[in-house]
């Protein structure tokens, strides 16, 4: 890859970075007004790799948070372009100490610290929600959804094989 590719890659990249943002509280009639305050100590939604080139393969939801935090009882639930939830995935286990939770389509992902299939996620718009019991702790859309349940403006897509990331890694944005 030559260093202009490289450059625009990185540009793109952060042009393309999620407009996500941390709630920690319970949504309010309509939701409006998701926070942009990330709560210490809770992990965000990282990057999302949602369109893979061709069939979808290797597609995850990457988390960055504490080392050695549990995840038991969060869960990611993933809405359509109208607002419905169409999927929750529950998270197990513990953030390594790397500090990236990787939620894997399937096993081709490398550095995956879970398998989940639900992880394939809408290719166009969409939104998707961390949530611990039924706190919303981080949301994101992308693309143009028609009733988005993200924080702020959505993220542009980012077409087919191209990831939706936080740069710097774990930043409020």
């Amino acid at each position: 890859m030559s260093n202009s590719t490289f450059r625009r890659g990185l540009m793109l990249l952060a042009s393309v970075s999620l407009a996500l943002s941390s709630c920690g509280h319970v949504p309010l009639s309509g939701e409006a007004g998701l926070s942009s305050l990330a709560a210490a100590g809770e992990p965000v939604i990282n990057e999302l790799y949602y369109d893979s080139p061709s069939t979808d393969a290797g597609t995850f939801i990457e988390l960055k948070g504490p080392a050695g935090k549990s995840l038991s009882g969060y869960t990611l639930a993933a809405f359509d372009t109208a607002g419905t939830q169409y999927r929750t995935v529950t998270l197990s286990g513990t953030i390594p100490a790397s500090g990236f939770f990787v939620v894997a389509q399937d096993t081709t992902v490398a550095n995956r610290t879970l398998v989940n299939t639900g992880v394939d996620l809408n290719n166009g718009s969409g939104s998707l929600r961390l949530l611990k019991s039924t706190t919303i702790i981080d949301a994101v859309a992308y693309g143009s959804p028609t009733s988005s349940r993200g924080e702020g403006t959505p993220a542009p897509t980012t077409g087919a094989g191209s990831a939706l990331a936080r740069v710097p890694d774990g930043s409020d944005t």
